[in-house]
């Protein structure tokens, strides 16, 4: 990535931080100190996500999973950001909605362009990237849909996001403690 752009996240997350821990300390109140540490927290949050999405964004094929990311977190931001501010004053559940489905792309998409970093290392490795992207895909195809249909989940498809939820986190942790036993094996092998 380069330089430039990741100065400019550090300067956008150091600011908007700063922003929240000065509105902190100086015990400051009202609607627009509370809209004022939302919009901090927003702008954290998204411009993380987006530099989460833009890491894979030079490895070719990856590149399409890095710049859906990258494209949802400032529509997710200003969406988000359109609601705190009261340009589009929620009235309903439906008022809120593109917010959050644009929110939940975007931190699918972050998820999973750190978790198919180290894909094309080791053949197990790039398997259980397969499936634990695939598990966080489904899970927030199911949340958006969810968020759509605005009506609370039956008992099946809470077992299905609990199941999907608990086969992404077993993922996550699988990725690195594979690389490390593949290292370790490499090591003791001489290879």
């Amino acid at each position: 990535m380069k330089r430039g752009v990741t100065y400019t996240v550090i300067v956008i997350v150091s600011a908007s931080a700063m922003t929240i821990v000065a509105i902190v300390l100086g015990d400051f109140e009202g609607e627009a100190v509370e809209r004022l540490l939302a919009t901090s927290g927003l702008i954290i949050a998204f411009t993380l996500t987006w530099l989460l999405s833009a890491m894979p964004y030079e490895r070719g094929i990856l590149r399409g999973i890095g710049v859906i990311g990258m494209a949802a977190s400032p529509v997710a931001l200003a969406l988000a950001l359109l609601l705190v501010w009261g340009v589009a004053a929620p009235t309903s559940f439906d008022d809120v909605k593109p917010a959050l489905v644009a929110s939940l792309v975007a931190a699918a998409f972050a998820y999973a362009s750190v978790l198919v970093l180290p894909l094309g290392r080791h053949r197990e490795v790039d398997v259980v990237i397969a499936l634990t992207a695939v598990a966080v895909f489904v899970l927030a195809l199911l949340l958006v849909v969810l968020v759509l249909s605005g009506s609370p989940p039956g008992p099946a498809v809470g077992r299905a996001l609990g199941s999907l939820s608990a086969l992404a986190v077993l993922g996550t942790f699988l990725v690195p403690l594979l690389l490390k036993l593949r290292s370790v094996r490499a090591r003791e092998t001489g290879r």
